[in-house]
């Protein structure tokens, strides 16, 4: 065993749960042993807004926009201890920072595409945060109802738009 650390999963049911599990099993095939913490959902959040973890299993709305769901968890200026869903890692990195910023305001797409890959290389690099999965949520409808997913967002958008049929 080369060290222990402390593992928090998301308490929001056997999935997570679950994931929590895989993770321990594979990091103690590498010598990391893990010891699993448990929490309610307030002070899960509570515990990672205040910094107060070594390891967490988090799962981020990334929204339709990286400049919107993305930066807020890797900008400098979005250090805010106590307060969730901002950059509760402490990451710091000015060209990071820049990148974001530029994107965001840039209305060119192939350049803000050229930054937004910079900013992906720099993150897989420096890995502030480790992305194991990426979920999938099916969406199941009556066949009745129509227009239900319009955008990116899925099932969080408005459904301005969506309609049910006789």
């Amino acid at each position: 065993m080369r060290f222990r650390t402390k593992l928090l999963p998301l308490p929001y049911g056997e999935t997570w749960q679950r994931l929590a599990e895989y993770c321990r099993q594979a990091l103690e095939k590498v010598g990391i042993g893990i010891t699993m913490e448990s929490s309610d959902a307030g002070g899960w959040a509570q515990r990672v807004s205040n910094w107060d973890y070594e390891l967490t299993i988090n799962s981020l709305a990334q929204y339709g926009d990286p400049a919107l769901g993305i930066a807020r968890c890797y900008v400098s200026s979005n250090i805010r201890k106590g307060v969730y869903a901002t950059n509760t890692e402490g990451y710091v990195n000015p060209r990071v920072d820049e990148l974001f910023a530029s994107a965001a305001a840039e209305i060119d797409a192939a350049k803000r595409n050229a930054m937004y890959a910079e900013l992906q290389r720099i993150l897989i690099d420096e890995v502030p945060v480790a992305w194991i999965a990426e979920m999938k949520f099916p969406t199941v409808v009556n066949k009745r109802a129509h227009e239900i997913v319009t955008s990116a967002d899925g099932t969080v958008d408005s459904f301005q738009d969506a309609w049910v049929s006789g």
